[in-house]
């Protein structure tokens, strides 16, 4: 039997805490807010030290830039503090700067290790590598980003959402990552590669594993490439990760250029766009090894090749951006465990559970599992895998409380949470009609969350003023919005049943006095606090 998990999907996966840099970095910095962040990478471009940036939960806005001198050549970890995730560690470009640019020019020195992760990087507005620029010429350099969101970039050139450049050797990670929403157009050469991501890397060795790469576009007039990726490099290896809905003029889901090998593994590379390689473009590639993926449309021949599909993934729901598949999906146990190691089936997927469960690995970056989502709150939708429960409706029990069933079958279960629980992780039980069919019980199947307030947009107004509230698990039931001691007019509430990601939109209520004042969202479950500011008429 299979186990579910939630996808987040601004989501991610990203359920991941974020974890340090390697046991070598030596110099270690906490920072709370975008001044110390930038005092922070200036120091590390001059300290002579391997060094560790954590950072706090928060929203640091600006742009970001380390650029050691010409005889630094030390590592570089930028990570959460532990416990966070991704999408409470927020750099933002507001629409109008690049995010985070890393540079090293200087081609004389040493190997470097280069390391982002648990973090969230949007709304970069630049040239190449608007949300992200990697740029180092040292004769080695290693270079991985994880468990990322890189989302709601505009760039020109390359790579709108990320761009890592040089490195005559060494190697370049993509693990983990969910790249959205990205957009890359001309620059001043007609040059438009990699809406997501451009990867230009003499010989390195590329990996990109687990990473839902999606909605992102390479658009002008001269033939732009590579809307979801675009891969200069010596070997690479692309297993395991979901490409869906990119467009370009050339590779609309992945465009490899000028590659000695590229091995292509148990991919949904599906629902891309382009006038050539809708979602695979080969140039130049000389050995093409592809097995156990999906995709439709693939420019080029595989010179090595098997096991692939072209049929539709059956995402569970994709317009709301969740690429789990449906428990019917043809990419359930049809990957391989059989990839080119190194690098290796990843132990974990997207999500962090278990890559395999069943026969063999799923086809994309999320696995399915006995219980999806595994997180959630009133108003939640499940779906519940596994077999023998018959074709009578039984009953499904989370801890002593009874769910509401839509649908039954011999191997899956759709049912909804109707009511607030404590929280706190329950037992699933379910029982099947069947005559003599013995019960299933799923221990801590099923967790029941408090509202988790992500952004408040904007986070400061007055009266009469509309804010909206972002996040997750506030529930499809309306609860109750306060600001200081008032309530406040609630205008919508809604929650993404699979998901849990949520949206309130209120109105500033009338006599309050002005400067900070907690903002309190709280249905059945529990409550959330965060801080708003009342300004005055």
């Amino acid at each position: 039997m299979k186990k579910y998990s939630l996808f987040w999907v601004m989501l991610v996966g990203l359920l991941v805490p974020a974890i340090g840099a390697s046991p070598s970095m030596a110099a270690v910095f906490h920072v709370t807010n975008a001044t110390e962040f930038k005092d922070a990478l200036k120091t590390a471009e001059n300290n002579g030290e391997d060094d560790t940036i954590y950072l706090a939960a928060g929203t640091y806005q600006g742009s970001f830039r380390y650029r050691p001198s010409d005889t630094e050549h030390k590592g570089l970890a930028i990570t959460g503090e532990p416990g966070t995730i991704s999408r409470e560690i927020i750099l933002d470009g507001q629409g109008s700067q690049g995010v985070l640019s890393l540079y090293d020019d200087d081609s004389t020195g040493l190997l470097v290790d280069i390391n982002i992760n648990g973090i969230t990087i949007q709304n970069g507005l630049g040239g190449d590598g608007a949300g992200l620029r990697a740029r180092f010429l040292q004769p080695s350099a290693n270079v991985s980003i994880t468990n990322c969101i890189i989302r709601n970039n505009s760039g020109r050139g390359y790579g709108a959402g990320i761009v890592i450049e040089g490195f005559p050797g060494g190697n370049v990670a993509l693990e983990n990552n969910l790249i959205l929403n990205n957009t890359v157009t001309e620059r001043y050469d007609g040059r438009s590669n990699g809406g997501g991501v451009a990867i230009l890397s003499g010989s390195v060795q590329t990996t990109i594993r687990n990473n839902i790469v999606a909605n992102n576009s390479a658009s002008g007039i001269t033939a732009p490439h590579g809307g979801g990726l675009f891969i200069q490099s010596g070997t690479i290896y692309l297993i395991g990760n979901t490409i869906y809905n990119n467009e370009a003029n050339k590779g609309g889901g992945v465009y490899f250029s000028y590659a000695i090998t590229a091995n292509v593994y148990n991919n949904i590379i599906y629902g891309n766009t382009a006038t050539e390689g809708g979602d695979i473009y080969f140039e130049t590639v000389t050995n093409r090894n592809g097995y156990n993926n999906d995709w439709t449309d693939v420019y080029g021949a595989w010179t090595n090749s098997g096991s692939n599909l072209n049929t539709d993934p059956l995402f569970v729901d994709a317009a709301n951006n969740d690429f789990h598949v449906e428990p019917t999906s043809p990419m359930v146990d049809t990957g391989t465990a059989a990839v080119p190691d190194p690098p290796g089936l990843p132990v974990t997927d997207f999500a962090g559970n278990p890559r395999v469960f069943g026969t063999a690995p799923d086809i994309g970056a999320l696995e399915t599992c006995p219980v999806y989502p595994k997180d959630g709150t009133t108003g939640t939708k499940m779906i519940l895998m596994g077999s023998g429960y018959g074709s009578k409706k039984g009953k499904v029990l989370l801890g002593n409380a009874a769910l509401t069933v839509s649908k039954w079958t011999e191997d899956s279960i759709q049912c909804q949470l109707p009511k607030a629980l404590s929280p706190d992780t329950y037992n699933v039980t379910i029982r099947p009609q069947a005559k003599g069919s013995t019960p299933l019980t799923i221990p801590n199947g099923f967790t029941v969350k408090t509202p988790e307030i992500d952004s408040v947009e904007p986070n400061s107004g007055s009266e009469g003023d509309e804010i909206t509230i972002n996040g997750y698990y506030f529930g499809t039931k309306k609860g109750k919005v306060k600001l200081g001691t008032k309530t406040c007019k609630v205008l919508s509430w809604t929650m993404v049943p699979t998901t849990g990601e949520s949206k309130i939109r209120f109105l500033v209520p009338k006599g309050l006095s002005s400067g900070a004042q907690q903002l309190t969202v709280t249905n059945g479950v529990g409550a959330n606090i965060t801080n708003f500011t009342v300004t005055a008429d």
